[in-house]
């Protein structure tokens, strides 16, 4: 399952990536749960920058154009049934990236016991 999983991901991110504006905004695949029978599949999409109804908005479009991105898919990936696709909105990307900028503003001493300045 997991081997199905990561290939989803792998595919699914090149058609977003190639055939999807995503209006300045970073879109990445995150995870893909796919059911143990192979019908259904949750596509998790991490989304950097943009304003958060923007992000939403392109999450919805994902779903309007699901048939599209499946058709695509299934060209290219061969499996005894094709999961129905599902896209939701994935925050622990944008969790991570405020996670590292809080770590950077920190005042971190150095080796030597100095605070930068």
């Amino acid at each position: 399952m997991v081997r199905v999983s990561e290939l989803l991901k792998r595919e699914i991110g090149d058609v977003i990536l190639r055939d999807f504006e995503t209006g300045g905004m970073l879109a990445t695949v995150n995870a893909v749960d796919v059911a143990p029978d192979l019908r259904n599949a949750l596509v998790h999409i991490g989304m950097v920058g943009g304003k958060p109804h923007a992000q939403e908005a392109f999450v919805e479009k994902l779903n309007k154009k699901r048939g599209q991105i499946q058709k695509r898919l299934y060209a290219r990936v061969t499996l005894k049934y094709s999961p129905q696709l599902a896209f939701r909105i994935d925050h622990s990307t944008e969790r991570g990236v405020n996670v590292v900028a809080l770590i950077d503003s920190l005042d971190v001493p150095d080796k030597s016991g100095e605070t930068p300045s």
